[in-house]
């Protein structure tokens, strides 16, 4: 592997590092029963910049957790045509459940699924 294909790969797990983080963290300090997540909210609470790359970026990775049946997906309409994709963790799920005991084991949890 070449140097520059090594430091973007780096690059991308440092990303994913920063959203898993900023996943766990909207869980553990939600007050109610269920968190709804968008692709702007977590990149926002990640410190990330807001552009349409980092956008389809987070999408990408939120989908491979629904995959993974950590998270669930929604879809929501909300004018006549048009239809926004939320994600969505409530307290039936595994991953609320380690979330709220254990953050650290949450992230965790999100890594080693995110290898497979």
């Amino acid at each position: 592997m070449n140097d520059h294909s090594q430091d973007k790969d780096n690059s991308n797990k440092e990303f994913e590092r920063r959203l898993i983080q900023a996943l766990v963290k909207v869980i553990y300090e939600s007050k109610g029963r269920r968190v709804t997540i968008r692709a702007r909210l977590l990149l926002r609470i990640a410190g990330e910049r807001i552009d349409q790359r980092s956008i389809v970026r987070v999408s990408m990775f939120l989908k491979k957790l629904v995959i993974r049946n950590l998270i669930k997906s929604e879809t929501r309409k909300r004018f006549q045509k048009s239809r926004s994709l939320n994600y969505v963790v409530h307290e039936g799920m595994k991953l609320w459940n380690i979330a709220k005991m254990s953050p650290e084991e949450a992230e965790k949890l999100i890594q080693s699924e995110l290898a497979k």
